[in-house]
């Protein structure tokens, strides 16, 4: 299949309704110009489209925890931080219906980011879907139908 590279804060170089689905898997966090990129998302999806976000949770219990040893923290590429109003707010900004936000942690990959937390994966091998307070988001939003 053919491989488009390029920065995600950048027009994405596709038609318009190109896609059923678009991914953001720990991305959003990265971006300095996140409602440009989810704007571009909704351009490129189809109505009914899905787009689908994980991105650490501003909600979490790991921050009060870890503090600046939180996952966070600990990569200076991390520009955004969103809690589920903040993201929910987003995706209407960019004409996206959030169908799905949750909170999950990634318990098998949990120190992969920090040294600090590694021997947990020892004792755990699961990813626990919560209603609040996970490490992270998981949100599944919809391209709104246009008007007539």
């Amino acid at each position: 299949a053919p491989v488009e590279t390029g920065s995600a804060d950048d027009p994405l170089p596709f038609a318009d309704a190109s896609f059923d689905a678009v991914t953001m898997l720990d991305v959003i966090e990265h971006l300095p110009r996140y409602p440009q990129a989810l704007a571009e998302c909704a351009r490129v999806l189809k109505s009914g489209g899905k787009l689908f976000v994980i991105t650490l949770n501003a909600h979490s219990l790991a921050p009060p925890l870890l503090g600046r040893r939180w996952s966070f923290w600990l990569d200076p590429t991390h520009v955004h931080m969103f809690s589920k109003r903040r993201l929910r707010g987003a995706f209407a900004d960019a004409g996206l219906d959030a169908e799905q936000i949750t909170t999950m942690s990634n318990l098998p990959l949990v120190g992969e980011g920090n040294p600090f937390l590694k021997p947990l994966r020892k004792v755990t091998g699961r990813i626990l879907v919560t209603p609040a307070l996970g490490d992270s988001l998981l949100a599944v939003a919809r391209k709104v139908a246009a008007s007539r």
